[in-house]
């Protein structure tokens, strides 16, 4: 059966916004408030998106899935941007923020939506670092608070350490079980031969995730970062985040 490409409209709505305000800024830095709508409009239309179509292909070719579980996710993400947005906006310290920022709040809302959808441990993976990346410059949006700039740095040091042993458990799994489907990753870990070699890279898999959702003791960095960045980058970082995490989390204890 050929993929159902409507499973996307979410996650392309939020990449083509994102990529649109930020080729906007190219020809105009002061359009702070244009910037804003078409921020809002993206996230909007992309829950939307999530919650209205229901696809003829619930999984797009074994990548994404659409089934109703994963489209909740998308929605409450989406929900979370938004109040990110506004929160931005009527930020002081982020009065002058401006392509950059608000295409990072997309793109961002982007990694959760996938990292929440992944029925592939690749998708998982891109989308866990779409995240991360745009969080760690989100972090340092504002360019001369020095604290800003040391939680993004400790964030970022951190956080690649962590995205290591996401890489290097997955890399296990995969040579244990022969697949980068999450579903069959994991069912081959109870009855498998390789099972030991699975659980190690399960146990690498989940010290990443834990790293990014802030679970003991993987949470040192969280007081540091939660203080130095700006306040709305703060409530989405430890809202939007675990969202997307705990509904990965609660996908593998399933399929287990």
């Amino acid at each position: 059966m050929p993929s159902d490409w409507s499973i996307l409209i979410p996650y392309l709505i939020l990449a083509g916004g994102g990529l649109f305000i930020l080729c906007s800024g190219i020809f105009s830095r002061k359009m702070s408030v244009f910037f804003y709508g078409l921020a809002l409009a993206a996230v909007v239309a992309a829950g939307i998106a999530a919650i209205s179509h229901t696809p003829a292909a619930l999984n797009f070719d074994g990548m994404v899935d659409g089934h109703g579980y994963a489209r909740y996710f998308v929605f409450i993400i989406c929900i979370i941007a938004l109040i990110t947005l506004i929160l931005s906006f009527l930020n002081a310290r982020l009065k002058g923020a401006g392509d950059e920022y608000y295409s990072l709040i997309l793109f961002a809302a982007l990694g959760m939506s996938l990292a929440a959808s992944a029925v592939n441990w690749i998708v998982f993976f891109l989308g866990l670092e779409t995240l991360s990346i745009s969080l760690y410059i989100l972090i340092a949006s504002i360019r001369t608070d020095a604290k800003s700039n040391e939680a993004a740095l400790k964030y970022f040091v951190m956080g690649s350490v962590a995205s290591g042993f996401l890489v290097f458990g997955t890399s296990l799994v995969f040579a244990a079980s022969g697949t980068l489907d999450i579903a069959r990753s994991l069912g081959a870990a109870v009855s498998g031969e390789n099972a030991a070699v699975e659980l190690l890279g399960m146990g690498l898999i989940a010290a990443g995730i834990f790293f990014k959702v802030s679970i003991v003791p993987f949470h040192l960095w969280t007081p540091d970062v939660y203080q130095g960045a700006p306040a709305p980058v703060t409530a989405f970082l430890s809202t939007g985040s675990k969202v997307a995490l705990f509904g990965a989390l609660l996908r593998f204890s399933l399929v287990m």
